[in-house]
């Protein structure tokens, strides 16, 4: 995650006081609150679309501060929204539990080309039937994405806390 710097703040500064209408994902970033924070600050109305609720973080101590950041700063900014965006039910359904909204929250999914990317059909055992042929991972390597498992899909060296970036 970037940290922005005061001439890139200050740029956004300016970019905030010229639009009209603000819109940010995921309100727990540098950049994002520092975006929501101008919005305030030169009355621009502003809109969240919110990806990440709750995430099941092995740590007992990353999952209680996310809950209280969710709670005490992610549940009040997606109340002053002028709309808040959500693109999976859990997450809309757990700020639901967490605030009142200023307006009904929205529902949007993120969109998949379901022609490019669909199940091919395993091929029979013993014919590469267990064998990864095609791989496309698209986000963060992180834990929440499920990175651990790409371990017992691909026969590479792996080493314990450390993750492997290749092309395949």
């Amino acid at each position: 995650m970037p940290l922005w710097g005061p001439a890139g703040l200050w740029r956004l500064w300016k970019a905030v006081g010229a639009a009209d209408l603000v819109h940010v994902h995921d309100y727990l970033y540098q950049p994002t609150l520092a975006t929501l924070l101008f919005a305030a600050l030169r009355r621009r109305p502003f809109v969240i679309t919110q990806h990440v609720g709750e995430i099941p973080f092995r740590s007992a101590r990353a999952r209680a501060l996310l809950s209280l950041l969710n709670r005490r700063l992610g549940a009040p900014l997606l109340a002053r929204a002028a709309r808040a965006i959500f693109v999976g039910a859990p997450v809309k359904d757990y700020f639901t539990g967490l605030t009142r909204f200023a307006r009904t929250p929205l529902l949007i999914p993120n969109g998949v080309d379901l022609e490019r990317f669909h199940d091919r059909p395993r091929e029979e055992p013993g014919e590469q039937g267990d064998r990864v042929l095609r791989l496309l991972f698209v986000g963060r390597f992180v834990e929440k994405k499920g990175v651990h498992l790409l371990r017992h899909c691909l026969d590479l060296p792996w080493f314990e806390g450390q993750v492997l970036l290749f092309a395949l």
